[in-house]
């Protein structure tokens, strides 16, 4: 898997931090979304899924709106209530 400087460091410090740096069980990496993104348990022990959300020309007014609403450290919860509603509904 390739990865950027900046996603290889990511993934370097997560690893460091989890429980299995000592135990260096590979089985549980396997499970680990720095080891198959497309088919996870956990992320470094901790059971959670990642999404990327990506903002592009005319969209990129929606990312400034959705900031000066929720500034930047509301906006992730502000996205998983909008999702939340959405499956809801269907």
């Amino acid at each position: 898997m390739l990865l950027s400087p900046s996603a290889n460091r990511a993934k370097s410090w997560t690893c460091e931090q989890c429980d299995n740096w000592e135990v260096k069980d590979a089985e549980y990496c396997i499970k680990c979304f720095w080891a198959y993104p497309e088919n996870y348990d956990h992320v470094a022990n901790v059971k959670q899924k990642l999404v990327t959300v990506v903002f592009t020309g005319d969209e990129i007014e929606d990312f400034n709106r959705l900031i000066e609403i929720s500034g930047v450290d509301g906006a992730q919860d502000v996205i998983k209530s909008i999702l939340h509603e959405y499956l809801a509904e269907k």
